[in-house]
Protein backbone atom coordinates (compact mmCIF):
# COMPACT_ATOMS: atom_id res chain seq x y z
CA UNK A 1 0.00 0.00 0.00
CA UNK A 2 1.18 3.46 -0.42
CA UNK A 3 -1.08 5.20 2.27
CA UNK A 4 -0.23 4.37 6.18
CA UNK A 5 -0.77 6.00 9.49
CA UNK A 6 1.95 7.61 11.71
CA UNK A 7 1.76 8.16 15.38
CA UNK A 8 0.01 11.24 15.24
CA UNK A 9 -2.92 9.17 13.23
CA UNK A 10 -1.89 11.31 9.91
CA UNK A 11 -2.18 9.45 6.42
CA UNK A 12 1.70 9.46 5.07
CA UNK A 13 2.25 8.78 1.62
CA UNK A 14 5.19 6.58 1.22
CA UNK A 15 7.15 8.59 -0.91
CA UNK A 16 7.22 10.93 2.16
CA UNK A 17 7.74 8.88 4.91
CA UNK A 18 10.64 8.64 7.21
CA UNK A 19 13.03 5.64 8.15
CA UNK A 20 12.66 4.16 11.69
CA UNK A 21 9.13 5.70 12.73
CA UNK A 22 6.22 3.15 13.57
CA UNK A 23 3.19 2.87 10.89
CA UNK A 24 -0.07 1.35 11.17
CA UNK A 25 -2.38 0.65 8.50
CA UNK A 26 -5.46 2.48 8.19
CA UNK A 27 -7.31 -0.29 7.48
CA UNK A 28 -6.73 -3.40 9.73
CA UNK A 29 -4.40 -1.07 12.50
CA UNK A 30 -1.86 -3.33 12.21
CA UNK A 31 1.85 -2.36 11.95
CA UNK A 32 3.34 -2.13 8.49
CA UNK A 33 7.46 -1.41 7.18
CA UNK A 34 8.69 1.03 4.99
CA UNK A 35 10.05 -0.06 1.72
CA UNK A 36 11.83 1.78 -0.09
CA UNK A 37 15.16 1.20 -2.32
CA UNK A 38 17.24 1.59 -5.16
CA UNK A 39 14.83 -0.39 -7.24
CA UNK A 40 11.78 -0.36 -5.07
CA UNK A 41 9.07 2.28 -5.24
CA UNK A 42 8.49 2.81 -2.00
CA UNK A 43 5.72 1.66 0.03
CA UNK A 44 4.15 -0.25 2.73
CA UNK A 45 3.92 -3.72 3.92
CA UNK A 46 2.25 -5.64 7.03
CA UNK A 47 5.16 -6.64 9.23
CA UNK A 48 2.91 -9.79 10.01
CA UNK A 49 1.09 -11.03 6.64
CA UNK A 50 -2.31 -10.16 6.99
CA UNK A 51 -5.28 -12.49 6.08
CA UNK A 52 -7.70 -8.86 6.24
CA UNK A 53 -9.56 -7.43 3.64
CA UNK A 54 -6.28 -5.08 3.34
CA UNK A 55 -3.97 -6.81 2.32
CA UNK A 56 -3.74 -6.78 -1.71
CA UNK A 57 -0.13 -8.69 -1.99
CA UNK A 58 0.11 -5.79 -4.66
CA UNK A 59 3.30 -5.96 -7.16
CA UNK A 60 5.60 -3.54 -8.17
CA UNK A 61 4.47 -2.61 -11.29
CA UNK A 62 1.46 -2.12 -9.52
CA UNK A 63 2.30 0.46 -7.14
CA UNK A 64 4.75 2.10 -10.07
CA UNK A 65 1.54 2.53 -12.10
CA UNK A 66 -1.11 3.56 -8.92
CA UNK A 67 1.90 6.18 -8.40
CA UNK A 68 2.19 7.33 -11.63
CA UNK A 69 -1.49 7.85 -13.01
CA UNK A 70 -1.76 9.77 -9.20
CA UNK A 71 0.85 12.06 -10.25
CA UNK A 72 -0.95 12.52 -13.71
CA UNK A 73 -3.71 13.47 -13.15
CA UNK A 74 -2.74 16.03 -10.02
CA UNK A 75 -1.24 17.71 -12.43
CA UNK A 76 -4.14 18.50 -14.65
CA UNK A 77 -5.83 19.36 -11.46
CA UNK A 78 -7.77 16.92 -10.67
CA UNK A 79 -9.00 15.81 -7.40
CA UNK A 80 -7.26 12.54 -6.61
CA UNK A 81 -7.79 10.37 -3.13
CA UNK A 82 -5.08 7.52 -3.19
CA UNK A 83 -6.55 4.29 -1.48
CA UNK A 84 -9.00 6.37 0.55
CA UNK A 85 -11.30 3.77 2.87
CA UNK A 86 -14.99 3.33 2.20
CA UNK A 87 -16.05 1.63 5.80
CA UNK A 88 -19.70 1.11 4.63
CA UNK A 89 -18.26 -1.93 2.02
CA UNK A 90 -14.81 -2.26 3.80
CA UNK A 91 -12.88 -1.48 0.44
CA UNK A 92 -10.14 1.04 -0.51
CA UNK A 93 -9.71 1.18 -4.02
CA UNK A 94 -6.38 2.42 -5.46
CA UNK A 95 -7.50 5.57 -6.88
CA UNK A 96 -10.90 8.10 -6.33
CA UNK A 97 -10.19 10.91 -8.78
CA UNK A 98 -12.75 13.93 -8.85
CA UNK A 99 -14.88 11.96 -6.19
CA UNK A 100 -16.35 9.95 -8.90
CA UNK A 101 -14.24 7.74 -10.51
CA UNK A 102 -12.44 4.84 -8.49
CA UNK A 103 -9.71 3.36 -10.79
CA UNK A 104 -8.72 -0.25 -9.56
CA UNK A 105 -5.59 -1.60 -11.03
CA UNK A 106 -5.10 -5.39 -11.53
CA UNK A 107 -1.38 -6.75 -12.29
CA UNK A 108 -1.83 -10.12 -10.81
CA UNK A 109 -4.44 -12.83 -11.56
CA UNK A 110 -7.01 -12.86 -9.06
CA UNK A 111 -10.85 -14.74 -9.07
CA UNK A 112 -13.51 -13.60 -11.01
CA UNK A 113 -16.02 -13.75 -7.58
CA UNK A 114 -13.45 -11.01 -6.32
CA UNK A 115 -13.43 -8.65 -9.46
CA UNK A 116 -17.38 -8.50 -9.58
CA UNK A 117 -17.47 -8.09 -5.81
CA UNK A 118 -14.99 -5.18 -5.52
CA UNK A 119 -16.96 -3.67 -8.87
CA UNK A 120 -20.54 -3.68 -6.88
CA UNK A 121 -19.16 -2.51 -3.58
CA UNK A 122 -17.78 0.92 -5.27
CA UNK A 123 -20.58 1.05 -7.75
CA UNK A 124 -23.19 0.71 -4.39
CA UNK A 125 -21.47 3.58 -2.83
CA UNK A 126 -21.87 5.81 -6.22
CA UNK A 127 -18.65 5.36 -8.05
CA UNK A 128 -18.30 4.89 -11.66
CA UNK A 129 -15.34 1.90 -11.55
CA UNK A 130 -12.37 1.70 -13.75
CA UNK A 131 -10.48 -1.53 -14.21
CA UNK A 132 -6.83 -1.53 -15.66
CA UNK A 133 -4.80 -4.58 -16.33
CA UNK A 134 -1.57 -5.00 -18.59
CA UNK A 135 -1.28 -4.72 -21.80
CA UNK A 136 -2.00 -7.70 -24.48
CA UNK A 137 -0.25 -8.33 -27.70
CA UNK A 138 -1.98 -7.29 -30.79
CA UNK A 139 -1.17 -9.51 -33.92
CA UNK A 140 -3.22 -7.42 -37.03
CA UNK A 141 -6.97 -7.42 -36.41
CA UNK A 142 -6.70 -9.66 -33.53
CA UNK A 143 -5.89 -10.02 -29.90
CA UNK A 144 -5.63 -12.98 -27.37
CA UNK A 145 -7.41 -12.84 -24.11
CA UNK A 146 -7.66 -15.33 -21.42
CA UNK A 147 -10.63 -15.97 -18.95
CA UNK A 148 -9.20 -13.92 -16.43
CA UNK A 149 -8.72 -10.84 -18.58
CA UNK A 150 -11.88 -11.11 -20.52
CA UNK A 151 -13.76 -10.26 -17.29
CA UNK A 152 -12.57 -6.81 -17.49
CA UNK A 153 -14.35 -6.14 -21.12
CA UNK A 154 -17.36 -3.75 -20.69
CA UNK A 155 -19.66 -5.93 -23.33
CA UNK A 156 -21.75 -2.49 -23.57
CA UNK A 157 -19.26 -0.75 -25.31
CA UNK A 158 -17.27 -3.31 -26.28
CA UNK A 159 -13.76 -2.08 -24.48
CA UNK A 160 -10.83 -3.08 -22.24
CA UNK A 161 -8.91 -0.54 -20.82
CA UNK A 162 -4.95 -1.75 -20.00
CA UNK A 163 -1.37 -0.21 -19.47
CA UNK A 164 1.01 -0.71 -21.74
CA UNK A 165 4.39 -1.12 -18.89
CA UNK A 166 6.75 -0.47 -21.78
CA UNK A 167 6.04 2.46 -23.90
CA UNK A 168 4.34 4.18 -20.49
CA UNK A 169 0.91 4.59 -22.04
CA UNK A 170 -2.61 4.24 -21.41
CA UNK A 171 -4.59 1.79 -24.43
CA UNK A 172 -7.82 1.39 -24.63
CA UNK A 173 -9.40 -1.54 -27.09
CA UNK A 174 -12.54 -0.50 -28.78
CA UNK A 175 -14.96 -2.54 -30.94
CA UNK A 176 -14.30 -6.19 -29.20
CA UNK A 177 -15.74 -8.99 -30.89
CA UNK A 178 -14.93 -12.47 -29.81
CA UNK A 179 -14.33 -14.59 -33.15
CA UNK A 180 -13.46 -17.74 -31.43
CA UNK A 181 -12.07 -19.28 -28.09
CA UNK A 182 -9.59 -16.94 -26.72
CA UNK A 183 -9.01 -14.94 -29.91
CA UNK A 184 -11.04 -11.39 -30.06
CA UNK A 185 -11.14 -8.86 -32.87
CA UNK A 186 -10.90 -5.18 -32.00
CA UNK A 187 -9.43 -1.59 -32.41
CA UNK A 188 -6.67 -0.19 -30.55
CA UNK A 189 -6.13 3.37 -29.49
CA UNK A 190 -3.73 4.72 -27.41
CA UNK A 191 -5.40 7.63 -25.16
CA UNK A 192 -4.32 10.84 -22.70
CA UNK A 193 -5.44 10.31 -19.19
CA UNK A 194 -7.97 12.77 -19.08
CA UNK A 195 -10.02 10.55 -21.91
CA UNK A 196 -9.89 7.31 -19.32
CA UNK A 197 -13.40 9.01 -18.43
CA UNK A 198 -14.78 9.12 -21.97
CA UNK A 199 -17.95 6.98 -23.03
CA UNK A 200 -16.80 5.14 -25.83
CA UNK A 201 -20.07 4.10 -27.62
CA UNK A 202 -19.53 1.07 -29.71
CA UNK A 203 -21.01 0.97 -33.55
CA UNK A 204 -23.48 -1.76 -34.17
CA UNK A 205 -21.10 -4.85 -33.87
CA UNK A 206 -21.18 -6.71 -37.40
CA UNK A 207 -21.75 -10.33 -38.41
CA UNK A 208 -18.92 -12.18 -39.12
CA UNK A 209 -18.13 -15.65 -40.97
CA UNK A 210 -15.28 -18.30 -39.83
CA UNK A 211 -13.23 -19.06 -42.68
CA UNK A 212 -13.58 -22.91 -44.06
CA UNK A 213 -9.97 -23.14 -43.23
CA UNK A 214 -10.51 -21.96 -39.26
CA UNK A 215 -13.55 -24.35 -38.94
CA UNK A 216 -11.39 -27.26 -40.64
CA UNK A 217 -8.72 -26.52 -38.35
CA UNK A 218 -11.06 -26.15 -35.29
CA UNK A 219 -12.94 -29.50 -36.27
CA UNK A 220 -9.23 -31.05 -36.44
CA UNK A 221 -8.44 -29.96 -32.58
CA UNK A 222 -11.37 -32.03 -31.60
CA UNK A 223 -10.24 -35.40 -33.61
CA UNK A 224 -7.28 -34.76 -31.44
CA UNK A 225 -8.93 -35.05 -28.05
CA UNK A 226 -9.60 -38.82 -29.35
CA UNK A 227 -13.05 -38.74 -27.19
CA UNK A 228 -15.86 -39.70 -28.24
CA UNK A 229 -18.19 -37.56 -25.63
CA UNK A 230 -15.85 -34.27 -28.00
CA UNK A 231 -19.46 -32.27 -27.91
CA UNK A 232 -18.92 -31.12 -31.20
CA UNK A 233 -17.88 -34.47 -32.95
CA UNK A 234 -20.63 -35.74 -31.22
CA UNK A 235 -22.87 -33.59 -32.85
CA UNK A 236 -21.60 -34.03 -36.30
CA UNK A 237 -21.98 -37.40 -36.13
CA UNK A 238 -25.84 -37.15 -34.88
CA UNK A 239 -26.22 -34.80 -37.55
CA UNK A 240 -24.36 -37.31 -40.23
CA UNK A 241 -22.96 -33.56 -41.39
CA UNK A 242 -19.51 -33.80 -43.29
CA UNK A 243 -16.93 -31.19 -43.03
CA UNK A 244 -18.12 -29.35 -45.43
CA UNK A 245 -21.35 -28.71 -44.55
CA UNK A 246 -20.55 -27.70 -40.80
CA UNK A 247 -18.22 -25.14 -42.71
CA UNK A 248 -21.38 -23.88 -44.74
CA UNK A 249 -24.29 -24.19 -41.67
CA UNK A 250 -21.93 -23.19 -38.86
CA UNK A 251 -19.31 -20.44 -38.20
CA UNK A 252 -21.47 -17.50 -37.81
CA UNK A 253 -20.44 -14.79 -35.50
CA UNK A 254 -23.32 -12.53 -34.34
CA UNK A 255 -22.97 -9.34 -31.96
CA UNK A 256 -23.88 -11.84 -28.72
CA UNK A 257 -21.57 -14.32 -29.20
CA UNK A 258 -19.10 -11.57 -26.53
CA UNK A 259 -21.11 -13.08 -23.64
CA UNK A 260 -20.33 -16.91 -24.82
CA UNK A 261 -17.21 -18.95 -24.19
CA UNK A 262 -18.52 -21.81 -26.07
CA UNK A 263 -16.99 -22.25 -29.70
CA UNK A 264 -19.84 -21.05 -32.55
CA UNK A 265 -19.44 -24.10 -34.27
CA UNK A 266 -20.09 -25.73 -31.00
CA UNK A 267 -23.11 -24.18 -29.95
CA UNK A 268 -24.79 -24.10 -33.93
CA UNK A 269 -24.03 -28.11 -34.39
CA UNK A 270 -25.42 -28.62 -31.06
CA UNK A 271 -28.46 -26.22 -31.34
CA UNK A 272 -29.47 -27.81 -34.74
CA UNK A 273 -29.64 -31.07 -33.25
CA UNK A 274 -31.92 -30.11 -30.35
CA UNK A 275 -33.59 -28.48 -33.41
CA UNK A 276 -34.58 -31.86 -34.57
CA UNK A 277 -36.84 -32.39 -31.61
CA UNK A 278 -37.72 -29.51 -30.18
CA UNK A 279 -39.52 -26.75 -30.65
CA UNK A 280 -37.39 -22.86 -30.59
CA UNK A 281 -38.36 -22.55 -27.03
CA UNK A 282 -37.42 -25.90 -25.62
CA UNK A 283 -34.08 -26.43 -27.88
CA UNK A 284 -33.29 -22.73 -25.90
CA UNK A 285 -33.98 -24.07 -22.71
CA UNK A 286 -31.99 -27.06 -23.29
CA UNK A 287 -28.66 -25.65 -25.01
CA UNK A 288 -28.73 -23.45 -21.66
CA UNK A 289 -27.21 -26.30 -19.86
CA UNK A 290 -24.62 -26.70 -22.92
CA UNK A 291 -23.32 -23.12 -23.21
CA UNK A 292 -21.05 -21.77 -21.16
CA UNK A 293 -21.01 -17.76 -20.14
CA UNK A 294 -18.43 -15.17 -19.46
CA UNK A 295 -18.29 -13.09 -16.71
CA UNK A 296 -17.98 -9.75 -16.81
CA UNK A 297 -16.71 -6.90 -13.87
CA UNK A 298 -18.88 -4.36 -15.45
CA UNK A 299 -22.34 -6.03 -16.41
CA UNK A 300 -24.60 -8.57 -14.61
CA UNK A 301 -26.83 -9.62 -18.04
CA UNK A 302 -30.01 -11.75 -18.05
CA UNK A 303 -28.11 -15.16 -19.50
CA UNK A 304 -31.35 -16.77 -21.40
CA UNK A 305 -32.28 -12.93 -22.91
CA UNK A 306 -28.91 -13.22 -24.30
CA UNK A 307 -29.00 -16.87 -25.99
CA UNK A 308 -32.34 -16.05 -27.35
CA UNK A 309 -31.57 -13.05 -29.05
CA UNK A 310 -28.25 -15.17 -30.12
CA UNK A 311 -30.38 -18.38 -31.30
CA UNK A 312 -32.85 -15.37 -33.04
CA UNK A 313 -29.83 -14.43 -34.88
CA UNK A 314 -28.77 -18.05 -36.14
CA UNK A 315 -32.29 -18.68 -37.15
CA UNK A 316 -32.33 -15.86 -39.60
CA UNK A 317 -29.30 -16.51 -41.07
CA UNK A 318 -29.68 -20.53 -40.96
CA UNK A 319 -32.98 -20.36 -43.11
CA UNK A 320 -32.72 -17.09 -44.97
CA UNK A 321 -29.28 -16.50 -45.77
CA UNK A 322 -29.86 -12.58 -46.21
CA UNK A 323 -27.97 -11.09 -43.81
CA UNK A 324 -24.79 -9.59 -44.29
CA UNK A 325 -21.40 -10.95 -43.41
CA UNK A 326 -17.90 -10.38 -43.19
CA UNK A 327 -15.40 -13.33 -43.73
CA UNK A 328 -12.71 -13.74 -40.77
CA UNK A 329 -9.82 -16.39 -40.98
Amino acid sequence: MLIAMNRMNERVLAKNAKRNQIYRCPYCLGEVILRHGVKVIPHFAHKVKSTRLCYKAETYNHYQLKMLLAQKFEAINYDVDIEPFFKCIKQYPDLVINQRHAIEIQCSTISTTEIIESTLGLKSIGLKVYWIINDVKKRGDFIELTQFQTTFINPIHRTLITWDFTKSRLIIYTHLQNIAGKKFICKKHTIQIKQLFNTYQSEQAQIYKLSKRTINNYILQCRRKNSVLEPTLSAIYQLQMNDNEVCINTGFIFPNQIYIETHPVEWQLNYLLLRRKYDRHQSCDLLMSIIKFRYFAYHKYHKLTILKDLLNDYEKMYYNRCLSVQNQS
